[in-house]
C-alpha cells in the first residue's frame, strides 16, 4: 500500500499538467478540439462562425491545459459575417485599436463551425469598415 502511495507521487511530480493534458487530447478530443488546440500551439489565426451567420477571426485564447471542448475564446482580429447565398466571409471590422487583453468567447452551444483562416482565400470579401 504505501508502495503504491509512493510510485503514485513520483509520476506524478514527472508529469506536468501540460503533459498530462495533451495526452489526453491525443485520446479524447473531437476534430473542433484538435483545431483550437493546434492554432493556439502555432499561432494560426482561425474563423469561429455563430448560428446566425456571423462570424469572428482570431488566435485562440484559452488555456494551454484547457481540453478545448468548451466555449471558444479568442483575441480578434477581423469580425464579419458569412454571406448567406454565396457563403463568403465578409470582413467589416477590424480590431486594431483593442488592447491585448480584449477578448469574444462564444457560448459553444452558438458556435456553428470553426476553421483555420487564411487572408487570401478566395472565399473572403474585404470591406471598408
Amino acid at each position: 500500500m504505501t508502495l503504491g502511495v509512493v510510485i503514485s507521487y513520483v509520476i506524478n511530480k514527472k508529469v506536468s499538467a501540460v503533459d498530462a493534458a495533451n495526452r489526453w487530447a491525443l485520446e479524447k478530443e473531437s476534430a473542433r478540439g484538435r483545431l483550437l488546440r493546434e492554432s493556439m500551439e502555432s499561432g494560426k489565426l482561425v474563423e469561429v462562425v455563430l448560428a446566425g451567420g456571423r462570424s469572428v477571426v482570431g488566435l485562440v485564447a484559452t488555456s494551454p491545459i484547457s481540453d478545448f471542448e468548451g466555449d471558444v475564446a479568442l483575441a480578434p482580429q477581423l469580425g464579419g459575417y458569412r454571406d448567406p447565398e454565396t457563403h463568403k466571409l465578409v470582413v467589416t471590422t477590424a480590431y486594431d485599436s483593442q488592447g491585448d487583453d480584449f477578448r469574444v468567447v462564444s457560448v459553444l452551444e452558438e458556435v456553428a463551425s470553426v476553421g483555420h483562416f487564411d487572408p487570401r482565400a478566395q472565399d473572403v470579401v474585404w470591406e471598408s469598415p
